[in-house]
């Protein structure tokens, strides 16, 4: 059984795992990566794949992040604040970038 690389010299995503995720035909076949190496017959470092999951997970945060900054900026600038109107969108994007659960009341505090 050949190991599938996750990451290279240089701790960066692997070429074969890149090619994998850009693989429309294997994402959408399989749900996870390890689903993906046992069909094939690939052997994974659990370390390796802890690692790549938090890192990808960390990607994906970031960008909704910035999408939710552009989404609000573009708000701001436009004024068109959607169905929920202005103050509805404002507090529950600090609430958001507070971490500030919906439950807790918001003060001058925060």
């Amino acid at each position: 059984m050949s190991t599938l690389n996750l990451h290279d010299d240089k701790q960066q995503f692997h070429s074969e795992v890149v090619d994998i995720f850009l693989d429309k035909a294997i994402v959408n076949r399989f749900k996870t990566i390890e689903d993906y190496c046992k069909e094939s017959k690939l052997s994974v470092d659990e370390n390796e794949l802890k690692q790549l999951t938090r890192k990808v997970e960390k990607i994906i945060y970031d960008q909704v992040v910035y999408y939710a900054h552009l989404m609000y900026h573009y708000m701001e600038s436009s004024g068109d604040w959607g169905e929920p109107g202005e103050q509805q969108v404002k507090i529950t994007f600090c609430r958001n970038l507070l971490k500030v659960e919906p439950k807790i009341h918001l003060n001058a505090d925060h």
